[in-house]
């Protein structure tokens, strides 16, 4: 038995082959249930590998959660990958063609009943004091340079509004670095972490770009995504500093230093994003 993880949702083990997921919570509980429904149907549709569930056990009786099995997805976490940087071109491609590929699935022709956004991931009026405070925060601690802030600040303040299209596309919803597998020569080789699938806006995931990838190749994974309006690029990079700032605070709580230093990294590299 190998230990692979331990997450906000998951404890993560390897053994006999096969990868087992247990839910910590009761979100991470119900997740399990809508994968086993989802991911089968949506494997064959994208062009990366996704962890399917094989079979589901009953471990916590009294809660009813259950473990869920999958086969070994390949691929080394984004964030922990050190890619040359002359990978990143094609691989900003790559990642753009996998989430065009999911918004053009049709939640409705999906077997299934998918959640609807209850965290509110494009409000800005729930969560854009918290996230300016809190790199406020760290200017003040000088874990960022005031130039840094400042930077931020301003694509924060670019915020064009809520979206005014109806939120009905297939959203991933948690489309940072230890959730994207890539190969050693920059593929993408899978996907991981489900439990965040829902219906939605598109910039939800669209912010992907601003968290994993160096700022000169932004502008590659959005013209092979395909038309983006300015309002959406510019709530796509509003959505990824919120993002990244609670990834970053919650690795500075857990004490995970890896994961700490690639979201603090990404928050600076995004800054540099026009």
């Amino acid at each position: 038995m190998n230990v692979l993880g331990s997450g906000w949702d998951h404890d993560v083990i390897a053994a006999a082959g096969m990868v087992f997921r247990f839910p910590k919570n009761q979100a991470a509980a119900e997740s399990i249930e809508l994968e086993m429904t989802l991911l089968p149907q949506l494997a064959p549709a994208l062009p990366t590998r996704l962890p399917v569930p094989v079979r589901a056990t009953l471990f916590e009786p009294s809660r009813g959660w259950k473990c869920v099995a999958h086969a070994f997805v390949p691929g080394i976490p984004l964030y922990d990958a050190a890619l040359d940087i002359e990978l990143f071109p094609d691989f900003a491609v790559r990642l753009a063609n996998f989430v065009k590929n999911l918004h053009q699935l049709a939640p409705t022709s999906l077997r299934c009943e998918l959640p609807r956004d209850s965290l509110g991931r494009l409000d800005e009026s729930k969560r854009g004091r918290g996230t300016r405070e809190q790199l406020f925060e760290w200017k003040r601690d000088g874990v960022f340079s005031s130039e840094v802030v400042s930077r931020l600040f301003r694509v924060l303040d670019r915020w064009p509004g809520a979206p005014s299209t109806a939120a009905d596309a297939l959203i991933h919803g948690d489309l940072h670095g230890r959730n994207l597998l890539v190969t050693p020569d920059g593929r993408l080789s899978g996907v991981l972490d489900w439990v965040d699938v829902h219906v939605g806006h598109r910039e939800t995931d669209l912010s992907t770009a601003f968290e994993v990838l160096p700022a000169a190749n932004v502008e590659a994974f959005f013209a092979a995504y395909g038309p983006v309006s300015a309002e959406a690029f510019s709530r796509a990079h509003w959505r990824a500093i919120d993002h990244l700032t609670r990834a970053f605070a919650g690795a500075i709580e857990k004490r995970d230093e890896v994961f700490a230093r690639a979201t603090r990294d990404a928050l600076i590299e995004t800054s540099l994003v026009g």
